[in-house]
């Protein structure tokens, strides 16, 4: 909960649905620092996607950015915008 606090206080305004995944990294690795049911737990409380990757062997980094993506051009207040900056030439 410290890091999303953290990430979460340097966007002006503070915005919790700000798009966000969480990664669980090298999980070609046998030694875990947190246990894959303890952070998908988290994940689920928190509406926030939970990606197991490993960039070294490919699994799962395309999705889990494509998934943040999705997330980012899906936010209300990014659709807002794009209206708002539209430009009608008649």
């Amino acid at each position: 909960d410290i890091w999303r606090g953290d990430v979460l206080a340097k966007i002006v305004p503070m915005e919790q649905s700000y798009p966000m995944v969480l990664l669980g990294n090298k999980i070609d690795l046998a030694d875990r620092k947190v246990p894959q049911e303890v952070a998908q737990g988290w994940c689920r409380e928190k509406d926030i996607p939970y990606f197991e990757v490993s960039a070294k062997n490919d699994i799962n980094v395309v999705q889990a950015f494509e998934m943040l993506a999705s997330r980012a051009l899906s936010r209300p207040s990014l659709s807002q915008e794009r209206e708002s900056s539209k430009v009608s030439i008649s």
